[in-house]
């Protein structure tokens, strides 16, 4: 089967990649801002599952999709988001009830990137992770969306991406029948 991707697109997804696994100015921790993976506290371990972009507003939902960014555009879509004013990712969904066989889409998150002084800083650039231990969910579908296989409970991990500090939130998720 022939892709429908044309080769500058394949190579864009190679290229950002690549650049996932670089160190971005003074701080290396920023070297797997996109790529994902590593552990949480608590000693969880997440694995890659979308891209998005913060609420706009207090309380609103977030834009995600499998994925959003490409290495030319990421340090400019990082400034014109003033990522760097980030202080902390506030969840405004305590606890993510989902149903077994029922899809969920991502974007329905509800994720404001706040500043030092608890002001929404908008649409700032975001990874979501999912528990790379949990064997609930279904996540290979490549559409921003994730669909429970069975019960139980498991957690999503949201975090910026953008090079300098990073802060994360983790998601509670509850599966039933």
């Amino acid at each position: 089967m022939r892709s429908t991707l044309g080769f500058g697109r394949q190579l864009g997804y190679v290229i950002t990649a690549l650049w996932m696994l670089l160190p971005h100015g003074a701080d290396a921790a920023s070297a797997t801002s996109l790529s994902g993976g590593g552990q949480a506290a608590g000693g969880v371990t997440y694995g890659h599952l979308a891209e998005g972009l913060t609420s706009a507003r207090p309380g609103g939902a977030i834009l995600a999709g499998y994925r959003m960014f490409s290495v030319p555009d990421m340090e400019g879509t990082c400034s014109r988001a003033r990522a760097t004013t980030v202080a902390a990712l506030r969840n405004s969904t305590p606890q993510l009830r989902l149903r077994v066989g029922r899809p969920f889409e991502l974007q329905s998150l509800e994720i404001d990137a706040l500043d030092t002084h608890r002001t929404i800083v908008p649409r700032v650039p975001i990874a979501i992770e999912v528990d790379s231990d949990s064997n609930l969910l279904d996540t290979t579908v490549a559409d921003g969306g994730l669909r429970p296989l069975k019960a139980g409970r498991t957690s999503l991990r949201v975090r910026t991406v953008c090079p300098g500090a990073t802060t994360e939130t983790l998601v509670p998720v509850t599966i039933s029948p």
